[in-house]
């Protein structure tokens, strides 16, 4: 895949939730990481989102560049296609806890090397991202590109095969064929 003059990292998602901090403002958790790693490697820093005014506002003092993509049906898989890396910091809260893990497996599935908080969704997807790991992660997707692609790339393998809609349904027919077997549920 050819690269950018830059190493692209992305973050996308919602810019704030009415449940809990959590959002655009979760980039300052790693913002240390961040710029120890810009230092070293200089990267683009997109924000894939629905708010421009409040990606201005939210990051004026990260510490590092970052620039504007609106999020659409048209522009996230271009995007996503683009990025070397996918960041994914979590403040940790029951909302956030409670999170599926669908922006790490949309990230994995797409073959991105993926650095994220340890939520309980994500901890199974370990072997195939980096998880509370900023320092060394960022390390590797800057300066060891293609052994983190190689680990994002498994991640989507495993995921396609025990994560398939036919994986899925096959395991929720086993689940009921078992509780109909069941003495209590069988009268």
């Amino acid at each position: 895949r050819p690269r950018a003059s830059q190493p692209v990292l992305l973050w996308f998602g919602n810019p704030v939730s009415a449940n809990a901090p959590s959002g655009l403002t979760d980039l300052y958790l790693i913002a240390d990481h961040l710029k120890a790693a810009f230092e070293r490697t200089p990267f683009q820093l997109v924000i894939c989102s629905s708010d421009p005014a409040r990606h201005a506002l939210e990051l004026a003092d990260l510490g590092v560049p970052s620039s504007f993509v609106p999020w659409s049906l048209t522009t996230f898989p271009r995007v996503m296609a683009a990025a070397d890396a996918v960041l994914i910091p979590a403040t940790r809260s029951p909302f956030t806890d409670a999170k599926s893990a669908n922006r790490l497996t949309l990230s994995l599935l797409a073959g991105v090397p993926t650095l994220a908080a340890s939520i309980p969704s994500y901890v199974e997807f370990s072997d195939y991202c980096y998880l509370d790991d900023w320092e060394n992660g960022l390390r590797q997707v800057l300066e060891h590109p293609a052994s983190a692609r190689a680990r994002a790339e498994a991640g989507a393998a495993s995921i396609r095969s025990n994560w398939s809609d036919q994986r899925v349904t096959q395991d929720w027919v086993n689940a009921l064929e078992y509780l109909l077997r069941q003495p209590a549920l069988a009268n």
